[in-house]
């Protein structure tokens, strides 16, 4: 029967299009943090210069850093508007699907407007370094990953393959031989068994997905992209199968 089948397409592409939300959101959250190194340089040699905080900002928000413009142009609304800047540069956070990175270095530039003195232009070029090394090991492993989520989907591939070569020749040879023989294999026995196969491959396709969008996009909202994607594939062939 199609209908498992159809069944789990319809839940597959839920999960693609809500894993594909998640997932562009967490590469607005890594383009933050890839730029946020830049903006930290650029900010503690503003500061270096003299200039005041606001006006430091206020500069900055002429230059391009991917995601962080956006909000970097609301704290200079708010700062504006006369909202200290300490207060103001916490917004530099907001809508970066919880950037851990970004929320630390927006409350230290709000220590550092309340401190004023030399040492913020310091401060602050030394977590710019830092930064900068974080974004280089997040660099590195994001390529490693990469690697597994191909191997991973190479293993997928080759068990789909495997499960509909013994759905066409093995478990219909067996059918065939049941029939024959008077054995209780047939029918009842005979889908049971098909089913198992057909349902392991769904479940597992499903979770290798999770596991390795997990791996490479480290968060679980994201990684349901890769698991509807992996599933979704699992559940064409097998449909394909069963129509055939």
């Amino acid at each position: 029967m199609p209908v498992p089948y159809v069944s789990s397409i319809i839940i597959s592409t839920a999960l693609v299009a809500y894993g594909y939300t998640m997932m562009v959101r967490n590469r607005r959250r890594r383009e933050a943090e890839r730029m946020l190194p830049d903006f930290l340089r650029d900010l503690s040699d503003y500061l270096s210069f003299g200039l005041p905080m606001a006006d430091a900002l206020r500069n900055l928000s002429e230059s391009n850093y991917g995601p962080l413009s956006g909000n970097l142009a609301t704290v200079n609304r708010l700062v504006a508007g006369g909202t200290p800047v300490s207060r103001a540069i916490l917004s530099l956070s907001r809508g970066l699907g919880g950037s851990v990175q970004v929320e630390r270095v927006s409350s230290l530039i709000s220590v550092a407007a309340d401190a004023g003195g030399s040492s913020p232009p310091q401060v602050i070029r030394s977590v710019a370094d830092f930064a900068q090394r974080l974004q280089a090991v997040a660099n590195n492993r994001s390529a490693e990953m990469k690697n597994y989520l191909l191997i991973m989907a190479v293993a997928t591939a080759v068990f789909i393959f495997v499960i509909v070569i013994m759905e066409v020749r093995f478990l219909d040879a067996i059918s065939a031989f049941s029939l024959s023989s008077g054995t209780l294999l047939h029918g009842f026995g005979y889908h049971a068994i098909s089913s198992a196969f057909n349902l392991g491959l769904l479940v597992s396709s499903a979770f290798s997905g999770f596991i390795s969008g997990l791996i490479v996009e480290d968060r679980p909202g994201a990684a349901l992209f890769y698991s509807g994607l992996f599933l979704l594939a699992s559940s064409l062939v097998l449909l394909a199968v069963v129509l055939a």
